[in-house]
């Protein structure tokens, strides 16, 4: 159960990045474009949107082959963790400031995390 369990939980943390990620590349595409078929061609061309989607596609594989031995209730669990490290790489990569009750639910996730 060790490896499925570190599958799943890289998952959420390569689907919370992935969030982050995304973020950063529609923040470089000129608001000019608006939303246009221009503004998601420059998306595709984004070398930082494009390793985004590597990393969701990557974490929905870890996530079934996680499945295929772990139970489900904790599969999913696990992979709701990635708003916790989206939380976390926003503020990291995005200065994003958490507010006293955003760290509170923070702490909250891992403590739920290391029950199950």
């Amino acid at each position: 159960m060790g490896l499925p369990l570190i599958a799943v939980l890289v998952s959420a943390v390569s689907a919370g990045l992935a969030t982050v990620l995304q973020a950063m590349a529609v923040r470089r595409v000129p608001v000019v474009l608006g939303l246009r078929t221009a503004s998601v061609a420059a998306l595709l061309r984004s070398p930082l949107y494009l390793s985004a989607l590597a990393l969701v596609l990557g974490g929905f594989a870890l996530t079934a082959a996680a499945l295929q031995t772990l139970p489900v209730f904790i599969v999913q669990a696990a992979r709701a963790s990635s708003l916790a490290v989206t939380a976390v790489a926003s503020v990291a990569l995005l200065s994003h400031r958490l507010t006293r009750l955003e760290i509170a639910a923070l702490v909250g996730v891992c403590l739920g995390l290391a029950t199950l």
